[in-house]
């Protein structure tokens, strides 16, 4: 199984996972192949890439972070209470906690585990649903490679899911308005909605609010970094350049040890990818090396296995999407 992005580049693919509407419906089977017209179709509805039957990607290792089923029904439940937020301004506490708990009790952190983007977003609702489970997922990779405690966790899932509820209130002031909503229809601590009116500020005190250092809690930070993460994972469609970009501005505007201690958790090649090693063998990275984000294992296209992490002189030049 190889991961592509969408292009005509790739007229002819098998397609190897199915690829959804909006509404958890099946828009393109498995085994269905990529024409012009599919092609035209899947940029239209938000899917940017997709995976697809490779001769040599039979090594390959791929994970689900959450079981199909779960990830479509919680995309569905979410679209539906963001529609009753934006219509009644009510926030349904019960209902996200328990897909905050759901989550947390199904996710796989393994570091071969992936979340499919393969959920059409052609409206701002599915987006939101969307990009808000990517958070809360992104979230809880990094917390758990933290080892921080469960009920941690799911406050910051539930701070996730809720952080652009605002969006869909007050588009000119959309923190202050999520906070409110929250605040004012749930009975949520203050560790829930902190985090979203703190989601612009940074470390060294330069954010709009001027809070700085200690003050800006691990639950901030975690969904600060996360965000940030998604929002530049949407913008290049690349790990890695969404990583490197990150790293670039994470100086004074987070807590170091709080940022690496959470972007261990972004491996950055993801498995299905095909590279371009420096010694210009092609191949596709078939598995993690755990902790080691840009070290991955690399099977090249004459069957020969590359690990990065015990050929320490071998780096990824390029990626063959």
């Amino acid at each position: 199984m190889r991961q592509i992005f969408v292009s005509n580049n790739h007229i002819g693919k098998t397609i190897a996972l199915p690829i959804y509407t909006n509404k958890g419906f099946i828009f393109v089977r498995e085994g269905n192949v990529l024409t012009e017209a599919l092609i035209e179709k899947l940029h239209g509805i938000g899917i940017a890439y997709i995976y697809v039957e490779e001769n040599f990607a039979d090594n390959v290792v791929i994970e689900l972070a959450l079981p199909d089923t779960l990830r479509l029904t919680v995309l569905q439940e979410l679209q539906a209470l963001y529609k009753d937020i934006e219509k009644n301004r009510r926030v349904n506490e019960a209902a996200f906690t328990k897909i905050a708990r759901n989550i947390l009790m199904h996710i796989n952190v393994s570091e071969n585990s992936i979340l499919p983007q393969d959920h059409a977003t052609n409206d701002f609702i599915s987006k939101l649903a969307m990009h808000s489970l990517h958070v809360a997922v992104s979230c809880i990779y990094g917390l758990k490679n933290r080892r921080e405690k469960i009920d941690l966790i799911e406050k910051v899932i539930i701070t996730a899911l809720l952080h652009d509820v605002g969006k869909l209130i007050d588009k000119n002031d959309p923190l202050q308005a999520g906070v409110e909503v929250i605040k004012s229809t749930t009975n949520y601590p203050a560790t829930i909605y902190i985090p979203i009116m703190h989601l612009n500020e940074r470390y060294d005190g330069t954010g709009p609010l001027k809070v700085k250092g200690d003050s800006l809690f691990l639950n901030s930070q975690v969904l600060h970094i996360a965000n940030d993460y998604v929002n530049l994972l949407s913008k290049y469609n690349r790990v890695y350049e969404a990583v490197e970009t990150l790293s670039a501005d994470a100086v004074g505007k987070f807590d170091m040890d709080i940022f690496k201690s959470v972007t261990d958790a972004f491996y950055c090649y993801p498995n299905g990818l095909m590279v371009q090693l420096l010694d210009k063998r092609e191949g596709i990275v078939v598995r993690q090396n755990k902790n080691f984000t840009t070290r991955p294992v690399v099977m090249t296209t004459t069957n020969e296995v590359v690990d990065l992490v015990t050929s320490p002189t071998i780096f990824i030049a390029s990626t063959l999407d």
